[in-house]
């Protein structure tokens, strides 16, 4: 089953956006409402990444009969920019609205999804977060969560290779404020998902970020393996991590 790219206006965004959609198949059910997963992309990448498991969320999305869903939102980290665009307000409201206008999907929050892949997970996992009522699940895959410690040494292009101190400040206002705050995944004020599947490589650099964060988030469901991080491994670790939902 092939899938599409779709070009759009956004508000919240001041402009066009990309996404690459995935279908749930040639045979839709009239009147039917589906699932749908909304993928965000690491920072420093595009709605194009979703492109690189074509073959696994092709066939994923078929099966299960879900549609995935991955919008551009470029560096921002989901966040509400301080000098910026309304990247939040984008991806939890917006954006499936605009979906929900040209696709049969659900706005049940039981059906709503958000999964992300390194710091895209912190993305999914702040998002859904602060929109408990919208989103009922946050699938994290190898994430990239503790951007408070990253905000802390933005000179350190090793640790955020895709982020100044300027864009950091043009993010959050003061990058120093991060910690503690409701962008800080550690904190209380940021609060957590409904439910969360919590999927990561012991071998991944993040892997520390995601025993913090199991830590916090006591209730999440944990998928610690010993896989690779290579891109085949990343791909069977989202596939079991997907497979605990659906």
């Amino acid at each position: 089953m092939a899938h599409i790219e779709v070009n759009a206006m956004s508000v919240k965004l001041f402009s066009t956006f990309e996404a690459e959609v995935f279908f749930p198949g040639p045979d839709l059910e009239a009147g039917k409402k589906y699932p749908a997963v909304w993928f965000i992309h690491p920072d420093g990448t595009g709605p194009v990444e979703l492109e690189r498991y074509t073959d696994l969320l092709d066939g994923y999305a078929e099966k299960k009969k879900i549609f995935i869903i991955a919008p551009d939102i470029s560096h921002s980290l989901c966040t509400d920019m301080a000098w910026g665009t309304w990247n939040e307000q984008f991806i939890a409201r917006e954006c499936p609205g605009i979906f929900r206008f040209m696709y049969p999907l659900s706005g049940a929050p039981e059906d709503n999804y958000l999964l992300g892949i390194g710091s895209g997970a912190y993305g999914a996992a702040k998002v859904a977060s602060h929109n408990r009522d919208l989103f009922r699940t946050a699938i994290l895959v190898n994430g990239e969560l503790d951007v408070a410690a990253k905000c802390r040494m933005p000179e350190d292009g090793e640790r955020f290779p895709c982020q100044t101190a300027d864009s950091l400040d043009a993010l959050f206002g003061d990058r120093k404020t991060v910690e503690g705050g409701r962008e800080d995944l550690y904190a209380e004020s940021c609060g957590i998902p409904v439910k969360t599947i919590l999927a990561c490589s012991r071998q991944s650099p993040w892997y520390p970020d995601n025993q913090r964060y199991a830590e916090k988030n006591t209730g999440a469901e944990v998928l610690f393996t010993d896989d690779e991080i290579s891109h085949q491994g990343v791909c069977r670790l989202m596939k079991q991590a997907l497979d605990k939902i659906f």
